[in-house]
């Protein structure tokens, strides 16, 4: 999301929560686990005049891809990435009032938090709900594969120094197993939230498309509903 101050002058913004890595499980091969993010990320205020950070909410995390490193008996070091193509987080906007608007990713409702600090839910929002079959869920793979390898081929660090000279970096990856993919297109994307001057946010649904002749967004009151 977008930081934003409220009227009081303190910034909200998304907080990072800060993870250490997973050590390897005993006898196992020295892998080095790269910190998992948590499935959730706190929406903080931040208040100059006190130096205190409160806590407004929190958000499902946006984590399309997991990383581990594993080095090998020469120390040369392969880095392997795991990269889910359908994930999606839950998404929030600052209000012109300072109200906090989080869009929840699962089923498209929202839930508010007034400057007050009370908290209120609205019911889940019309969407068209397309389902995601397996022949489309192999497409978006077989689409991202070569991106992804031609990323990784133009990538300008190949060695890294040690103290026994340099060691070759060989980044791979790999997709989550298509059967573990959602069955249903989720309904936001990130950054596809924005408020406003007078107090309405603006949707961009995951299934608009600009071959519409325009995209098309849901505006949504403060009662949750699309006008």
């Amino acid at each position: 999301g977008t930081p934003a101050m409220d009227s009081r002058g303190r910034l909200v913004y998304r907080g990072v929560i800060v993870v250490p890595p997973r050590p390897p499980e005993p006898g196992a091969q020295a892998t080095f686990q790269f910190p998992t993010p948590p499935d959730s990320a706190p929406i903080v205020r931040a208040d100059f005049d006190t130096r205190t950070i409160d806590t407004l909410t929190t958000i499902k995390s946006f984590q399309p891809n997991a990383m581990s490193m594993t080095p090998d008996a020469q120390g040369n070091i392969t880095v392997k990435m795991t990269v889910n193509p359908m994930d999606a987080g839950d998404e929030w906007a600052m209000l012109s009032d300072g109200t906090i608007a989080v869009v929840r990713a699962h089923d498209y409702h929202i839930d508010w938090v007034n400057p007050d600090g009370s908290r209120r839910s609205t019911p889940k929002m019309p969407f068209d709900w397309k389902r995601v079959t397996a022949e489309q869920k192999q497409f978006k793979i077989d689409s991202l594969r070569p991106l992804l390898a031609n990323r990784i081929a133009n990538l300008p660090l190949r060695t890294i120094p040690t103290p026994d000279g340099p060691r070759k970096v060989t980044v791979q990856f790999d997709f989550v197993p298509i059967d573990k993919l959602p069955d249903y297109e989720r309904p936001i994307s990130p950054g596809s939230l924005k408020p406003d001057l007078d107090g309405n946010l603006w949707i961009v649904p995951r299934t608009s498309s600009a071959a519409q002749g325009g995209l098309l967004y849901d505006v949504v009151n403060r009662m949750g509903e699309i006008m």
